[in-house]
This record gives structure tokens, C-alpha cells and sequence, in this order.
């Protein structure tokens, strides 16, 4: 889209808007999206698009994430002794599943989240689990969490002849589901970057913008910490990090330290505005790995900006833009 609107003189921003579909679209493998141009609409708004592409070189992004379509995850629910135990199909390393575990099954059962503890995965408790991959925990894992308290509550209501969470409590109840959603839930997203130069040519990202339809968001906290890490990832992508070989094929870089990775002192300012824009807006979406996907072409359309000239890899270095024109 950047090259386009270079080739033709426009607006990047505008380029997108000639080419995004205000109707519901069908792949010819048969994905459906919703209709992007209310989120496009609502995106070059929020981001001030228009305003800060004056103020200064800027890049802009925007996106569909596809969470994985592997359908189905088996959670389980176990009462006994006043605690409700919650065992899922995928591991959690930083995502929150906990917090997410507890706000369904509470929301589902109405017990407090003080009583629910989740276990960690555990493949002796399930027959059967798809994982942690694609963004698809709180969309499919979630789904099926809730499908297995709703089977919890139609075994109560039959032995108990009427459900009541204290009722619940003092029984024990049992349940594990698989559930199976088919139908994947789109996301859309948008970034817009900001870069500038030190003194002696080094480039800095100075903010990282983001306008990310999450549908609806369980924990607001949690998922502003996973857009921030995900967007760091993104800049030592495009800056720093590199694996590099010597002629006999030895990777030279030893830690993640000597392959790149950015520190404190190279994070941006982080705006982060999150959408419900979605039509299910009920509905989890997933973050995950989204920044790694939008800032990289967000981010290096600003450093061309800056620079005034093309840029086809990464690391982007200091001696692949020394030739080039700094923006004042």
C-alpha cells in the first residue's frame, strides 16, 4: 500500500481506504472478515493520522488478524470441598489464563473468584488438548470453558432440583467438554509509528501507537502489557536483533543480549487505544502476537520517511541509511 501511494502521489492513509471493503468479505478459501472500513474510519481518528503525519515522519499499519481456526479445546471443571478447580487445554507463559479462567467461570457459575483455583495443564486431568498457540485461548479456550460450566449447571439443576451457587459449593460435580468453534473470530488492528534521528545518525522509535479491536476485553491491564511487549518485540526486529553466521556456519551470537535484543532505553512512549468495533463485541479476539505483525512495516515506513529512501531488510543499521538524506 506504501509503495502504491509513492507511486501515485497519495496518501497512504487514503490508498487503504480506496481498497478496503465496506461489506462483509469471502476469501476464495471461504474465510469470512467483517466489513474493515468503519474500523479504517475509526482508526485514522483516533491515531490522528492526518495531524501527526504532519508534525513528523510517521508510518501507518493496519491489519486482520486471522486467530488460529483449529477448532475445539477440552477444559475441566471439578467442585468438591467449597473450591472449584479448573484445569484447560493450553499453558499459560504470561497471557493471564488464570484471570481469564476465573472471570468466565465465575461470570458462569456465580461463585466468587476466590474459590476457583485454575491448575496448571496437566495431561494426566484432560483427554484431550489442542495448546497455547495463535491467539486462541480466550477465543476457542474460553468458549469451551464456558460450555463445561453450563454442563456443570444442567447436572446440578438434575440432582439438586434447582441451581444456587452455595448449593453448588456443597456438592461435588464433574464435567470436561470438548468444544468445538468453527468459525474463526477476525480482529482488526492498526498501528501508527513515529521515528527520529540522534546526533549521529542512530534511529530511534519515539512513540508507538495502537488502535487493536480486542472484542471484549477481561482484563484491560493485562493486554496494554501484552501490546507493550509485543511492540517491543517488533522494534529489536526491525533495530537490533539479527542472527548472524561466520563462514563455516557458526552462529556468532552466544546470548539474546549479543543478538539484539532492545532494552529500556530504546522503548518508545506507548499509546494504546483499544476498539469495540467488532459486531460480537461480547466475544474475546485475542492480542497475542498482533504488534510483531502491524509495528515492523508501520515502524520502517517511518524510518523511510525519515531517511528518504527505500529499505528492503532488517536490522535496519546505521551504514544502510548513511548515503541517505536525514529529514530535518
Amino acid at each position: 500500500m506504501d509503495l502504491l501511494a509513492d507511486e501515485l502521489g497519495m496518501d497512504p492513509v487514503e490508498v487503504r481506504f480506496k481498497n478496503v471493503s465496506a461489506e462483509p468479505f469471502v476469501s476464495p478459501l471461504g474465510l469470512r472478515t467483517e466489513p474493515f472500513k468503519p474500523f479504517l474510519e475509526s482508526a485514522a481518528r483516533e491515531l490522528d493520522c492526518q495531524n501527526r503525519a504532519r508534525k513528523g515522519p510517521v508510518g501507518f499499519s493496519c491489519f486482520v488478524l486471522i486467530p488460529t481456526i483449529q477448532p475445539g479445546e477440552s477444559p475441566r471443571v471439578a467442585i468438591a470441598k467449597g473450591k472449584v478447580k479448573v484445569w484447560m487445554g493450553g499453558c499459560a507463559h504470561g497471557q493471564g489464563h488464570d484471570i481469564l479462567a476465573k472471570v468466565l467461570v465465575s461470570e458462569e457459575l456465580g461463585v466468587p473468584e476466590a474459590c476457583i483455583e485454575v491448575e496448571k495443564g496437566d495431561t494426566d486431568q484432560l483427554s484431550k488438548g489442542v495448546g497455547t498457540w495463535g491467539s486462541r485461548t480466550a477465543i476457542v479456550g474460553g468458549a469451551a470453558l464456558v460450555q463445561a460450566c453450563r454442563k456443570i449447571k444442567d447436572e446440578a439443576k438434575k440432582a439438586l432440583g434447582d441451581y444456587g451457587p452455595d448449593a453448588l459449593l456443597d456438592h461435588e460435580f464433574d464435567a470436561e467438554v470438548f468444544f468445538s468453534r468453527r468459525e474463526p473470530l477476525n480482529s482488526f488492528r492498526a498501528n501508527l509509528v513515529s521515528a527520529s534521528a540522534g546526533e549521529f545518525g542512530e534511529i530511534r522509535i519515539d512513540e508507538c501507537m495502537a488502535y487493536y479491536d480486542a472484542g471484549r476485553i477481561l482484563n484491560p491491564a493485562m493486554v496494554e502489557s501484552q501490546i507493550m511487549g509485543g511492540s517491543a518485540q517488533a522494534i529489536g526486529q526491525v533495530l537490533y536483533e539479527e542472527a548472524k553466521y561466520d563462514e563455516e556456519g557458526q552462529l556468532l551470537a552466544v546470548t539474546i543480549a549479543e543478538a539484539g535484543m532492545p532494552r529500556a532505553q530504546h522503548m518508545p512512549k506507548f499509546t494504546i487505544k483499544l476498539a469495540t468495533n467488532s459486531s460480537s463485541p461480547n466475544q474475546p479476539r485475542g492480542v497475542g502476537e498482533s504488534p510483531t505483525m502491524g509495528v515492523p512495516p508501520a515502524a520502517i515506513r517511518a524510518i523511510e520517511k525519515l531517511t528518504g529512501g527505500k529499505l528492503t531488510k532488517t536490522p535496519i543499521r546505521p551504514e544502510d541509511i548513511s548515503s541517505k538524506k536525514l529529514s530535518k
